[in-house]
């Protein structure tokens, strides 16, 4: 990847503009542990991603770091789901992962939609998680994304063609005030 850094020495405010191909998780030095741990769920062993990235923040002051990403990648895997490809465009800071649009495709079908995740970093844990999104890929290997209850969801449910899904939900986890619930629409 290549681009621009600037930074105001009086206020330690810097900004970097990234373009080419970069695997996230190298630049995890750039950030405390809210970057690595989106990030983990990810395999681009195949292929860095194409990005165009910006970050902008605040040396000493990771609450005030702010990235903004286009991204595609081939072939990556996303919670042990192998997917053809990927687009997608982010908004992140720290314990606050914004997912405006993505694009997977896999085998002739695909799917899209958003998310919207918050995170109680202190615990290790989601306090919410919303969602909404359009898919014709093959259920139980998008149900895997969700991990045991999402595979336990789709395990009674087989097709001979992938159906159209659209869903929607919200999940409280098991850091939000009031703890855990789920709330999701299925069509």
């Amino acid at each position: 990847a290549y681009g621009s850094y600037a930074m105001d020495t009086a206020t330690n405010e810097y900004r970097f503009l990234l373009h080419g191909h970069l695997r996230p998780l190298d630049i995890s030095g750039w950030f405390t542990g809210w970057w690595p741990r989106f990030w983990r769920s990810f395999d681009f062993a195949a292929a860095p991603p194409v990005a165009d990235v910006d970050v902008a923040g605040r040396w000493g002051t990771a609450q005030e770091s702010a990235v903004f990403c286009q991204a595609e990648a081939a072939q990556p895997g996303i919670r042990g789901v192998p997917f053809d490809r990927v687009r997608t465009t982010l908004f992140f800071r720290p314990d606050y992962f914004e997912v405006s649009e993505f694009k997977a495709e896999r085998a002739g079908h695909s799917g899209q939609g958003s998310f919207t995740v918050t995170v109680d970093s202190a615990n290790s844990t989601y306090r919410t998680l919303e969602f909404e999104a359009v898919s014709d890929l093959d259920l139980a290997e998008c149900a895997r994304l969700y991990g045991p209850a999402g595979t336990a969801l789709a395990a009674p449910f087989q097709f001979a063609d992938p159906p159209t899904v659209r869903v929607a939900g919200h999940f409280d986890g098991p850091g939000a005030p009031g703890g855990p619930r789920t709330q999701m629409h299925f069509t």
